[in-house]
């Protein structure tokens, strides 16, 4: 009987060796992501695998993932023409069950040391099992960024010294425009009322905030570019969120009151009119 790790594929019960796994999954993936997708896969010894990779046309369950905006569809990198997402699923612990969504606890969350470690993450909230690389937090903000590649060799503790990190984004700042470069900001946090983020905090996530010059920024667009009555105060209140609800009405977005990327993609795109 063979010794050999086998990894969940699919939905159903199908387990495969690491061999096919990447002969399964290798075609058309970004080179960059491979390698730390795969170490990932590696680390976690036959306990998660791929549930869908590549797809020739999207899910359409919400603007983030309608077509040509997917990452699980080839984009246009530097590199060349690649997918960069993939959906995961991890071994049932019932004996012959079929595949599950893998747990908060078994993935790399966005902004957790794991997802600094591999370079890959978990970006929305609401799906346990959507990773992508860490460089990627929504098509919008990407796209508007000039589609940036990857950075070859990250992380460094694993593959090697990496190329120069782009400087950091300033921070807020009036007296250079209304936006400062805030548009530019790959790395925003999420955004929600106060009781929001104390309760997505306590479960471990630290990339959540209702306060702050992300806050002013998002306000500011909605004041000047969608001509909403806002006051620009750094406070994520009752107010902002009604705000936000009208824009994810009005542009088809999920109708949560929630910043995330797709929202974010929204507002940078707003402030380039």
């Amino acid at each position: 009987m063979s010794n050999e790790i086998t990894y969940p594929v699919g939905y159903g019960t199908q387990r495969v060796t690491m061999t096919d796994f990447k002969q399964r999954y290798e075609p058309r993936l970004h080179p960059e992501f491979a390698k730390r997708f795969f170490a990932f896969i590696e680390h976690k010894r036959g306990v998660i695998g791929v549930g869908g990779g590549w797809r020739t046309k999207p899910h359409p369950v919400s603007a983030a993932s309608r077509a040509g905006r997917s990452f699980h569809q080839s984009q246009d990198w530097k590199s060349g023409e690649f997918y960069a997402a993939f959906d995961l699923v991890q071994t049932n612990p019932e004996p012959g069950g079929i595949h599950i969504a893998p747990r908060w606890s078994e993935v790399p969350v966005q902004g957790s040391q794991d997802a600094d470690d591999f370079g890959v993450h978990m970006n929305v909230a609401s799906e346990s099992w959507h990773m992508q690389p860490v460089e990627i937090d929504g098509f919008l903000p990407w796209h508007w960024n000039g589609r940036p590649d990857l950075f070859v060799g990250y992380p460094s503790t694993l593959y090697g010294p990496q190329e120069p990190v782009p400087p950091q984004v300033p921070q807020f700042n009036p007296a250079m425009g209304f936006f400062s470069l805030w548009p530019l900001n790959p790395n925003k946090p999420r955004v929600a009322q106060k009781a929001f983020v104390t309760e997505r905090v306590a479960k471990g996530y630290d990339n959540w905030t209702d306060r702050g010059d992300a806050v002013k920024y998002l306000q500011g667009v909605i004041l000047h570019k969608a001509g909403g009555r806002i006051k620009v105060d750094g406070y994520y209140g009752p107010m902002s969120e009604a705000r936000i609800v009208d824009l994810q009405k009005w542009f088809n977005l999920t109708v949560d009151g929630l910043v995330g990327p797709q929202v974010w993609g929204l507002l940078d795109a707003l402030s380039a009119t």
